[in-house]
């Protein structure tokens, strides 16, 4: 018998009421509408924060900051669900997230010493090649790889019943018990 740990946890939660949850698993379809949302209130949020910073510049500002926070938040939990339904670990997305955010800091610096260091051209590079696999690992493979069918150790597929899916998988751990 196969030794796989598989977590026999239900995880159908209500659209909108698991966006700062990053445990468990969520669907592809999901996720595509977390991602739509964040790009609507990206744009929202930079109107409004455009709009305010004309007439005090810093309170908009906070503003923007603020809800950029929340909203990467979600971004990023919403990721991690996404990555535990094909059965990864949330390690990646945190780590490119890390990285990325990291090297942008970096380059946003007074004086700009990685430009120095570095040079514009090599920074330029890296720059476009950390935000191309940023986009790739936090954007496409997310929305585009399909799920686990069945358990996997984040639990059931959000995409089926619960019931239905432990009535299977305990008549197949019983199968393979007797053979």
């Amino acid at each position: 018998m196969k030794s796989s740990r598989v977590k026999l946890s239900d995880n159908k939660q209500p659209f909108l009421s698991s966006l700062l949850y990053p445990f468990g698993r969520v669907r592809r379809r999901y996720f595509c509408y977390y991602l739509l949302i964040y790009v609507v209130f990206n744009v929202l949020i930079s109107l409004l924060s455009g709009l305010l910073m004309s007439m005090v510049q810093s309170i908009g500002m906070l503003i923007a900051i603020i809800f950029y926070v929340a909203l990467l938040g979600v971004w990023i939990c919403q990721t991690v669900r996404r990555y535990h339904d094909f059965g990864f670990s949330g390690l990646l997305p945190g780590v490119i997230f890390v990285v990325t955010m990291a090297y942008t800091v970096m380059l946003s610096l007074p004086g700009a010493p990685l430009v120095q260091m570095m040079g514009a051209e090599t920074t330029e590079v890296v720059r476009i090649v950390i935000w191309v696999l940023f986009l790739i690992l936090m954007v496409f493979v997310p929305a585009l790889v399909p799920g686990t069918k069945g358990f996997n150790h984040y639990g059931s597929n959000p995409r089926y019943d619960y019931k239905e899916q432990l009535a299977e998988y305990k008549a197949q751990q019983f199968a393979e018990a007797e053979a």
